[in-house]
């Protein structure tokens, strides 16, 4: 198979592209794997043969782990019943379904108003964002992705008929999943994208006539992108344009006439919302968060709701009923406090364990004016626990507590440990790993970027690598969210060495408590998470036993040279403009692509990625395998790399919940028996 690939390689006719920017010479060889897709396609396949010999050796084990997976993602699940005015609302889906339907019930009869088995069946790949329930509680409103490209088609029914209706652009532009139907349950606004795959445009139709569409704003800052989405009580319609560091807000006040509330001059990030005639702001400014109100009609004289507190990231706010829920950070951990409205009483929530995650969902929190919020409760060994909080008496009442087969998290240790300073690690290990006892097999994740933080979630893959004896740690290194937005400012632009700096840190740590060795540690990342481990495997090559990097962003330089790819111009304010001097040169520091050097030891490495991918296109993945395979480890067969790209689907995988355990399986595998 080497044999077949090489000889691919050297049939392509076309010279290496030269870039000379900034004084310096680009060389990229493998430049037209991203203008002949034909050809790369071709090379894939081959490529994809040999990796699937690979992975047939792992055969048994991927079964076994489907099986384990299986137990965990409760096959028969439904939402807790929610009654709005005229129905009570309930998804569920069954065991061997994979995106089930949506239920009312009016008190003498249940109807499935939406079945997505049935609209899902003739299509490999079906995405859907919803649905959206109109005020009147006749129609619905949702979106669905056939290819995993971000691209959606927008559609409508009524509740009483399977007929659906699409909204179509009469520009043809492409509709994003991002939309918002009007109070009165006929006026829809949905977002379009230019060709760069920006957020750009909002328009507004109507359900009574979809012919007529408007654009009622366009944002032609190439580094924001818009959204679209209306107040808790549904009264206000806003556009929200964005960047990773400011925001904008904007009223629509009618399907003609928009006003900016929050200007992006501010240099602020605002999240607004609104409970009678008084709208509430959370301002994040200069690293300080705060909410303030205002009872003007255009958010106009504003006085302190709360104050800025030194130490503590107010990260959102939820209002329902005549309360406000707030989610604050203080040390990278989440609390959770509740104030009444009307005289700022409040109270903490407390749960078991300091380490966890909120999921509120909007399916079993459709009425809004109740005082009273349906919560799932995650930490990294608790699966998504339902508990209802009356928000008078801050009593909670656990509505489902899922058991598993076979599972009981009281056999797991779950900590932070700290690295230096503020760095931190979550560990998570069986009880019977003891950590004296080392080496230990050993998973590193790690993500570090775009202010994102892996939050303490459940995830049915991590128990099946601790009963194999394995330590699980999430790095939480800078350029992400753990603590606040300072946090995440020290590991982008001209701060983003800091990223990989901490994540090196986060590995000689648990080789230097000889936790693991060199031999038994595994490090992995997906996406930037993959430019994460792209760039770490160039700087300490000989610390990693094995580098698992998925749809992963490593060719950083050529990338964001391009402002026609999808998402460039947008992440100018993540990376920086490479066609600015400064940025260029320190990129070129760290992009994995340009800084393989042959002559490396490098790890084992398993690298998989898809070919419609529209957020790291197939060409970023398949050019750093044909560049790095070359080193002098895997040429003389002292270490296997492997590549994996999918022909079907785009940036998140399979749409199928029980195909998604199988390619899990599949990774999953390879770390195991790396």
């Amino acid at each position: 198979i080497y044999s077949i690939i090489i000889y691919l390689m050297n049939q392509i006719d076309e010279e290496p592209k030269t870039t000379n920017i900034h004084g310096k010479s680009l060389v990229d060889e493998f430049q037209w794997m991203k203008t002949d897709k034909k050809k790369a396609t071709e090379l894939i396949n081959e490529v994809n043969k040999e990796t699937n010999d690979y992975l047939k050796k792992n055969k048994k084990l991927q079964e076994t782990l489907v099986k384990e997976y299986k137990t965990r993602i409760l096959e028969d699940y439904d939402t807790i019943p929610t009654k709005n005015v005229l129905y009570t609302y309930q998804y569920r889906i069954k065991k061997g379904e994979n995106y089930g339907r949506y239920l009312i019930n009016d008190g003498c009869k249940e109807t499935a108003i939406m079945d997505c088995e049935k609209l899902a069946k003739p299509h490999k790949y079906w995405d859907m964002s919803g649905p959206q329930f109109s005020k009147n509680e006749q129609i619905l409103v949702f979106s669905v992705d056939y290819v995993g490209n971000d691209e959606n088609k927008l559609f409508y029914k009524n509740y009483n008929d399977d007929k659906i209706y699409e909204i179509k652009n009469p520009n043809s532009l492409r509709i994003t999943n991002d939309f918002v139907l009007a109070n009165d349950s006929n006026t829809l606004y949905y977002t379009t994208m230019d060709i760069t795959g920006r957020q750009n445009k909002v328009w507004v139709t109507f359900l009574d006539n979809k012919e007529k569409h408007t654009c009622v704003f366009t944002e032609k800052e190439s580094v924001y992108n818009v959204g679209v989405s209306k107040t808790s009580n549904g009264d206000c319609i806003l556009i929200y344009s964005g960047s990773n560091d400011y925001t904008e807000v904007v009223l629509v006040e009618n399907t003609s006439n928009t006003r900016i509330l929050y200007s992006r001059k501010q240099k602020s990030l605002i999240t607004v919302d609104k409970r009678g005639s008084r709208w509430y702001i959370l301002f994040e400014k200069n690293n300080k968060s705060r909410i303030v109100y205002s009872d003007d009609k255009y958010c106009k004289n504003t006085k302190s709701w709360i104050n800025y507190k030194k130490g503590v990231s107010i990260e959102y706010f939820i209002i329902q009923g005549e309360y406000m829920v707030i989610g604050y950070k203080i040390e990278g951990l989440l609390k959770i406090k509740v104030m009444k409205l009307c005289d700022k009483k409040e109270y903490e929530v407390i749960f078991e364990n300091d380490i966890f995650t909120l999921n509120v969902p909007g399916m079993e929190n459709i009425n809004k004016q109740l005082n009273q919020l349906v919560v799932h409760y995650d930490n990294y060994l608790v699966k998504g626990l339902k508990i209802k909080i009356d928000l008078e008496s801050g009593e909670k009442i656990i509505l489902k507590d899922y058991k598993i087969k076979g599972y009981n998290k009281d056999n797991y240790i779950l900590e932070r440990v700290k690295v230096d300073k503020k760095l931190m690690i979550t560990m998570i290990r069986k009880k019977t790993t003891k950590l004296s006892e080392g080496p230990h097999n050993c998973l590193i994740e790690g993500y570090g970027a775009y202010g994102s933080t892996i939050n303490p979630e459940f995830d049915i893959v991590v128990p099946s690598l601790l009963d194999r004896g394995f330590i699980y740690c999430i790095a939480h290194i800078r350029g992400g969210g753990y603590y606040d937005t300072q946090w995440y400012k020290d590991g982008k632009m001209l701060k983003k060495m800091n990223t990989f700096k901490d994540f090196i840190s986060c590995i000689d740590y648990v080789l230097d408590k000889k936790y693991t060795s060199r031999e038994k540690l595994r490090i992995f990342g997906r996406s930037a998470g993959g430019l994460l481990i792209g760039a770490t495997v160039n700087m300490i090559p000989e610390k990693i036993g094995m580098a698992i990097m998925g749809v992963p962003f490593v060719d950083v330089i050529n990338t964001m040279l391009d402002d026609k790819l999808n998402l460039t111009t947008g992440e100018y304010t993540e990376w920086g403009n490479p066609k600015k001097k400064k940025y260029f040169d320190y990129i070129l520091k760290y992009s994995p692509y340009e800084n393989i050097n042959l002559n490396k030891k490098y790890p084992n490495m398993y690298i998989y990625g898809n070919l419609e991918d529209s957020r790291v296109s197939y060409w970023e993945p398949l050019k750093y395998y044909a560049r790095i395979r070359k080193s002098d480890v895997f040429i003389k067969d002292e270490k296997k790399i492997h590549l994996n790209i999918n022909t079907d689907f785009g940036h998140s995988q399979s749409s199928e919940r029980y195909a998604e355990l199988r390619e899990t399986a599949i990774i999953q595998s390879v770390i195991i028996n790396q």
